[in-house]
């Protein structure tokens, strides 16, 4: 298994300093004597640094509930949560993990084996704060309003107090149970917090079933987060617009008393980028009393039909007071470095492996990568670490041919597209995108249905896919 790493620290201010350590018992237990009360609630491939690749996140997927005000309000929400994960995704929640906070709230744990997530990944705090939204969102209205979304940074991540700490009001966070959380009384549940306990998991000797639509949702994410909109560099092409668009930013601070002619003049500049444009309009649009995801959805459709407003008509609803050098704001972004983004659709055609950087526009191929080829598995050893993938394609003499390329391997396609049998067999375009062809190996299973894990005779296990 890969060696992990994590932080750990204090959960109550003054906050000291963030300590990294491997992520083994032996190390937390040396890091809890030493006075750790929360733990970062991922763990790295390596320490992160800045100016260095993103290491690789491993982690559940956590949820904090906070309600000020009403502690016993950010419970029900809970309970709503998980009773839409119970009927929505077939998620069993006798497999979650409950705590009461002895504060604001309720935290709720969702374990990465129930969605597929235990390979981990460099963007996974993104990734998990999509898969929460989407959730969240998938009545008319929000499910939950207490959920704290700055659960996900990016960076060192998150630190969370451990269970059974003291807090400073005397009361602790404490585990509980699915039945409890049903079945006693509010009082009598806040009353739990005050004194530390143990609450009985489901039986460790079971799996922790997976849920098919869950995971369905992970890749979408995974797929979504890298496409789009979480990449570092779209990030500072984003902090960038906003930094040099009054307009753009008026949009963010105002939202909350933002006019329909001015939020649809924002929406028509932003839907044109693709993933990032949209995530940009519901983040925008959130803080509105009257947002609504569908009305949203539906104002995106429609600016899509047209072009994007340009700044003299803008000027005539907002007037920002400048003259830029742009006709609109969303060539700000388009301008910006590191902007360029895969926002397109990769396609396996007859004959080959194609990029479309127009999802829409299906009067041509795209852009050739490579030969034809297939992704059948996910794979990994007994001790659920060497993550890789199956894949399946047929040489120039018609001979079908299959190979494990490991996770590692997709990061650097260089090296990889050196191997003899690449050399022999495998027909690939070596100057066109080539970091798109290594994102294309790891990403295009996620069009399959997943079908089940099954074991070798040598003990290396494989996620198989099904359909197309």
């Amino acid at each position: 298994m890969i060696n992990q790493y994590i932080f750990w620290g204090h959960s109550d201010p003054p906050h000291c300093e963030w300590h990294i350590i491997p992520n083994t018992p032996e190390d937390r237990a040396m890091a809890i004597q030493a006075g750790a009360t929360a733990f970062s609630t991922v763990s790295f491939s390596a320490p992160p640094e800045k100016g260095k690749p993103e290491p690789t996140r491993f982690g559940d997927l956590i949820l904090d509930f906070d309600s000020k005000d009403e502690p016993n309000a950010a419970i029900m929400e809970l309970i709503y949560f998980v009773e839409w994960l119970v009927s929505e995704y077939d998620a069993n929640p006798h497999f979650l993990q409950y705590w009461l906070s002895g504060g604001k709230g309720c935290h709720l744990l969702i374990p990465a084996r129930m969605f597929g997530g235990e390979e981990g990944d460099p963007l996974l705090p993104r990734i998990h704060e999509k898969m929460v939204y989407e959730i969240n969102e998938g009545g008319h209205h929000p499910l939950a309003t207490s959920i704290d979304f700055s659960m996900y940074p990016m960076g060192k991540g998150k630190l969370l107090r451990m269970e059974n700490i003291r807090r400073r009001n005397g009361r602790y966070k404490v585990p509980v149970t699915w039945d409890e959380l049903n079945n006693m009384p509010m009082d009598d549940l806040l009353a739990l917090t005050s004194h530390p306990r143990k609450v009985e998991l489901a039986d460790p000797r079971l799996p922790v079933p997976q849920s098919e639509s869950l995971t369905e949702l992970f890749l979408r994410c995974q797929l979504a987060v890298h496409a789009g909109s979480s990449s570092r560099t779209q990030t500072r092409a984003v902090e960038s617009v906003e930094r040099e668009c009054t307009f753009i930013r008026h949009c963010r601070d105002d939202a909350k008393m933002l006019s329909e002619p001015e939020w649809y003049a924002m929406i028509t500049n932003f839907a044109v980028l693709g993933p990032v444009g949209r995530e940009l309009i519901h983040s925008y649009s959130r803080p509105y009393p009257g947002y609504s995801v569908e009305e949203t959805n539906k104002k995106i459709r429609h600016a899509l039909e047209g072009a994007p407003m340009p700044c003299t008509a803008i000027k005539k609803i907002w007037d920002c007071g400048k003259n830029c050098d742009v006709s609109s704001p969303y060539l700000l972004y388009r301008t910006m470095p590191g902007s360029n983004r895969m926002d397109g659709v990769f396609a396996l055609e007859d004959d080959g492996l194609y990029f479309r950087s127009d999802r829409a526009d299906l009067s041509q191929k795209g852009l050739w990568l490579s030969s034809p080829i297939e992704v059948i598995a996910q794979t990994r050893d007994p001790q659920n670490g060497s993550w890789g993938r199956l894949v399946k394609f047929t040489d120039a003499n018609g001979v079908l041919h299959q190979l494990i390329l490991s996770m590692a391997d997709l990061g650097g396609m260089e090296t990889v597209c050196d191997r003899p049998c690449w050399n022999r067999d495998f027909e690939f375009h070596r100057t066109r995108r080539l970091g798109a062809f290594s994102f294309a190996f790891s990403t295009i299973q996620l069009r399959r249905c997943s079908q089940g894990w099954s074991k070798n005779s040598d003990g290396s296990v494989m996620y198989t896919f099904s359909g197309t």
